[in-house]
């Protein structure tokens, strides 16, 4: 047998399941938290049931005492000497304190399994939130270096070939002429060149308001009203509250959430690009646009003009 081989694998092994418990260890730790906290209510539950007979018991201890202080005041009080009286009071006061610690320690044995595994389990969900949080912002942090450096980018290529070429290149505009068929009056068709502009790739963060949408009708006029009025929520919600998540806009709209939707939106003060939410559903140049516009398509590709990862500003 190789010994050096299966020692690299015993290592390697224990390597990838530390790495695999690292990553799931918010998940282990919520699980194991629910546990301890459901686990100590039972056990607590179950010490309930035996409270009574342990306090019984002291109780009687306790009334014993009492009734033979109560005794010595009948009988003895007055007729020994200081000393004696001393004593007495001293050792009832000594045994009566016991007898309530006795008390104390019974219930704390009864009910301190429960309380331990209850404290365990919030502690654990506590140090779930905290490792999940700390990945949150590693996470956020991230997301806006990379947004940082496209946007340096973005504004490099504006001033050294204007905001066409950068849109042309971000969004992969281009312009194509296409052979359209004209029927004239007297029913003679002809092939006309007609320009197109086309779109390659809309931003992260544009979606598809069509059937899939819970909001969407067959009806395009109705469509169309009603993304300008969630156009007008949405703007009056940033003016109104400071702040709008991307994900709020595609919950009026129908639209499922996405992961990037809850950091990314809108901030409505200095730190703002455009301080107005823009769905572009007004973009005359695309023939899809426009014929949703003038009513002759009933679904129409929105994009949203996101001033980038808001969730650490507000």
């Amino acid at each position: 047998m190789n010994f050096n081989a299966l020692k690299d694998s015993i290592v390697k092994t224990a390597s990838m399941v530390g790495l695999k418990t690292k990553k799931h260890s918010p998940e282990i730790l919520l699980v194991t938290g629910i546990i301890g906290i459901v686990g100590g209510t039972i056990m607590a539950c179950k010490a309930s049931t035996k409270v009574e007979d342990t306090i019984k018991e002291n109780r009687k201890d306790i009334e014993t005492l009492k009734l033979g202080y109560e005794d010595y005041k009948k009988d003895y009080l007055g007729k020994v000497d200081e000393e004696t009286h001393d004593l007495f009071i001293r050792d009832y006061r000594r045994d009566l304190f016991n007898s309530y610690l006795h008390s104390g320690l019974n219930l704390v044995k009864l009910y301190g399994p429960a309380v331990v595994m209850e404290v365990g389990g919030i502690i654990c969900i506590l140090c779930s939130y905290n490792i999940i949080n700390k990945r949150n912002i590693a996470l956020i942090a991230a997301y806006e270096a990379v947004q940082g450096s496209f946007n340096k980018y973005r504004d490099r290529v504006i001033k050294e070939f204007g905001e066409d070429i950068d849109k042309k290149f971000r969004y992969g505009m281009d312009e194509q002429i296409l052979d359209k068929i004209v029927v004239d009056k007297d029913g003679n068709s002809k092939v006309e060149k007609e320009e197109v502009t086309t779109i390659d790739m809309p931003s992260d963060y544009a979606r598809f308001f069509d059937e899939t949408s819970t909001e969407w009708t067959k009806t395009p006029e109705y469509n169309l009203n009603y993304l300008i009025h969630q156009q007008q929520w949405a703007n009056d919600m940033l003016h109104a509250r400071g702040y709008l998540f991307l994900n709020e806009v595609y919950d009026v709209l129908g639209i499922p959430r996405s992961q990037v939707g809850q950091l990314v939106g809108w901030i409505d003060g200095p730190e703002g690009k455009d301080r107005f939410v823009d769905f572009h559903i007004w973009d005359l140049n695309n023939d899809e646009k426009r014929a949703f516009v003038n009513g002759y398509e009933r679904s129409i590709l929105l994009d949203f003009n996101v001033d980038g990862v808001i969730y650490d500003k507000i």
